[in-house]
């Protein structure tokens, strides 16, 4: 089973659409909005309904209010699965960058980490490129309760790279493109949301439609985030 963990509702449909797409897997998704981080732990932690959701989807993903919320909740997460719990599921974080470098935000989660009490708890990172992370997390006490977090960055924003994907295929000489270029990423989407361009109705349905065309398969960081997957996939 691979726990997914990001930072909101676009992410959610976005990681869902790529998941059933590429990797052939179904997924229960979960959002903080609903209560969804108990709700969340309470099913890894309990046997019968974490094997209940095992026989029918392959990943659990998890929605939060955003990057900060999300990073807040990291040192939870590791504490609550190292130690008490012998982990059966792969987890994978996934951030924007916000064009911020990866060593600053590994040195950012792990401040947060530390901001919690977790003395019987050994912790190690590493950036292992440009896009991914390794925060490891062993119990002092018995080796045998290891929690291993795989954080994949976003160049930017998920929004960001979306709207780009729309704007390059303008014209150069379009005043629409220049209007988009000028706006915010989550602006943006909803400007070409709101002119028809690709005739959708919402986000959810443009996310889809760009995961259906696979319009996403040249861009770099998608296909390292395909492979991440596609490890993932592989291990079960």
């Amino acid at each position: 089973m691979l726990v997914l963990l990001c930072e909101g509702t676009n992410d959610v449909i976005f990681l869902k659409e790529v998941l059933r797409t590429y990797c052939g897997f179904s997924s229960y998704s979960i959002e903080e909005k609903a209560g969804g981080f108990n709700k969340l732990t309470r099913i890894l932690k309990t046997e019968s309904t974490f094997k209940d959701l095992e026989e029918k989807y392959q990943a659990i993903i998890y929605g939060d209010r955003g990057k900060e919320n999300l990073i807040r909740i990291i040192p939870n997460f590791i504490y609550l699965f190292t130690g008490t719990v012998l982990v059966n599921f792969n987890t994978l974080v996934v951030l924007d960058d916000d064009h911020i470098e990866a060593q600053k935000i590994l040195e950012k989660v792990i401040k947060r980490i530390h901001c919690r009490d977790l003395r019987e708890i050994n912790i190690s990172q590493r950036v292992l490129s440009e896009r991914l992370l390794l925060v490891e997390a062993v119990s002092a006490v018995d080796d045998r309760y290891r929690l291993e977090m795989r954080i994949f960055l976003i160049p930017g924003s998920l929004e960001e790279r979306l709207c780009h994907l729309f704007v390059e295929a303008l014209p150069r000489r379009n005043r629409l493109r220049n209007n988009l270029v000028n706006m915010s990423p989550h602006k943006c989407l909803d400007e070409i949301i709101s002119r028809g361009i690709c005739s959708v109705s919402s986000k959810e349905d443009l996310i889809k439609l760009l995961i259906d065309k696979k319009l996403l398969d040249n861009e770099p960081w998608f296909q390292q985030l395909l492979k991440e997957l596609c490890r993932h996939k592989q291990s079960d």
